[in-house]
């Protein structure tokens, strides 16, 4: 079989997004007596946030209690930027979560003090903005709105990076 080449496309992080410098102490005691073959054999997600600040902000250069390789560095501070573009994708989506239940409790509110009946054979195309609804919210919009999920038009989200 034939790989297919793939464009290489560069995505733009947001505008309100930039990467901090590493500033802070790095506890290296505390990470060389973590047990990591234990902490991902339980999956123990929980106890990774414990490091975040290490892991994000430790500033492994220059530091003295810690000599490596020019190549370690640099692969330590490639994930670090990688972590802290993860951290704010996660806030980014836990804002338009918000967001999406905030519209949703107002639709549903909406859709409770209406006096509209349902409509029988009169399904008329409704366009709402659906971005970053899953089925089960789309389907919930159709109920309240009385028309068929297959129904509802989503418009789609234009920005490469999200």
């Amino acid at each position: 079989m034939a790989s297919r080449k793939k464009a290489n496309r560069t995505v733009s992080a947001p505008d309100n997004f930039h990467f901090e410098r590493a500033s802070s102490r790095i506890d290296w005691d505390r990470l060389a007596g973590t047990n990591v073959a234990s902490l991902q054999r339980r999956g123990d997600a929980a106890m990774l946030g414990k490091f975040i600040g290490d892991v994000a902000m430790g500033n492994a250069q220059n530091d003295p209690e810690m000599e490596a390789h020019q190549t370690h560095l640099k692969a330590f501070q490639m994930l670090q930027l990688q972590t802290q573009y993860l951290l704010f994708c996660h806030q980014t989506m836990r804002e338009r979560h918000a967001e999406v239940e905030r519209r949703l409790a107002k639709l549903k509110r909406s859709g409770e003090h209406s006096n509209h009946q349902p409509q029988t054979s009169d399904y008329r195309l409704r366009t709402i903005d659906c971005r970053g609804l899953t089925t089960n919210h789309i389907e919930l919009i159709a109920s309240m709105t009385n028309h068929r999920s297959s129904q509802i038009a989503v418009i789609s989200e234009a920005r490469a990076w999200a």
